[in-house]
């Protein structure tokens, strides 16, 4: 997820955002639950921010990549440009390696009149112990496209990405919105997404190709509080669910993605603005 915020959630980033993973991205991602990594309004023309998280599962499109994990990243905001590094240090593992994950990211906004902006992006995926054994890759590339409608308090990204190393084609729906909670001073950020992958090379191995394809979703609401000036501190869920997931070495028979499951996700997180 989530490319940060709910959104990069599950990575999320819907960050990455996540991103959102964000980044989502992500978009991270609204598919993480932490607070938006960006800062939501600022006069300055520069802006950096830190958001150090915790969440109870990682998971990324529906897939099932750590237990309870602490998720740093960082982010700097020029303008219609961003940069950022999102993290993932897992405290709990679901297989035999427990590996730290960090993946820089970019994207630039192009306003195309009041309600609508297109944002090229690319991010990495670099890990610090893949293993051989089971065909993981070291790093990933993807480059992105998402074009976002914002009126009425409603935001619509859809997006596509497609992961170089992979393969992989991802399409992706995200929606954002947020109601007010005036009589505790904050808001509650709801995040929707919807997407479908589609990989041909999903292993690092020199015999047959192992494709892989499956579809997901997440629906999740996250509290951010204004503690000081430039922090702030925010506590979230959601469920996200892997589906129709499957997997298939060379011409042999398509198997199920045993981590493509469903998951209750609890986040925390602090976010500090510079």
């Amino acid at each position: 997820m989530l490319a940060s915020g709910l959104a990069r959630a599950a990575k999320a980033r819907l960050h990455r955002t996540s991103a959102v993973k964000v980044p989502s991205f992500a978009l991270a991602l609204l598919v993480c639950l932490a607070p938006s990594v960006r800062a939501q309004s600022s006069d300055r023309p520069f802006t950096v921010t830190i958001t150090p998280s915790y969440v109870s599962e990682y998971m990324y499109r529906g897939t099932q990549l750590a237990g309870s994990s602490l998720q740093p990243a960082i982010e700097a905001d020029a303008g219609q440009a961003v940069f950022g590094v999102w993290s993932n240090l897992p405290l709990a593992s679901t297989g035999s390696v427990r590996a730290t994950e960090v993946d820089p990211y970019a994207s630039y906004s192009i306003p195309l009149g009041k309600e609508f902006s297109l944002a090229p992006g690319f991010e990495a995926y670099t890990y610090s112990q893949p293993s051989p054994a089971e065909g993981n890759y070291r790093a990933r590339y993807e480059p992105n496209l998402s074009l976002t409608y914002s009126a009425h308090g409603i935001r619509v990204t859809p997006t596509a990405y497609y992961d170089l190393t992979l393969q992989e084609l991802t399409l992706e729906l995200t929606v954002t919105t947020a109601l007010p909670l005036a009589a505790i001073g904050t808001e509650l950020d709801l995040t929707g997404t919807a997407g479908n992958y589609t990989a041909t090379h999903a292993l690092d191995t020199s015999g047959p190709n192992e494709k892989a394809w499956g579809s997901y979703w997440l629906l999740g609401g996250s509290i951010p509080y204004q503690l000081v000036k430039n922090v702030k501190a925010a506590i979230g869920y959601a469920y996200t669910d892997g589906f129709d997931a499957h997997t298939q070495l060379g011409s042999l028979l398509r198997v199920v993605n045993p981590r493509a499951v469903g998951r209750s996700v609890l986040s925390a997180s602090v976010t500090l603005s510079f």
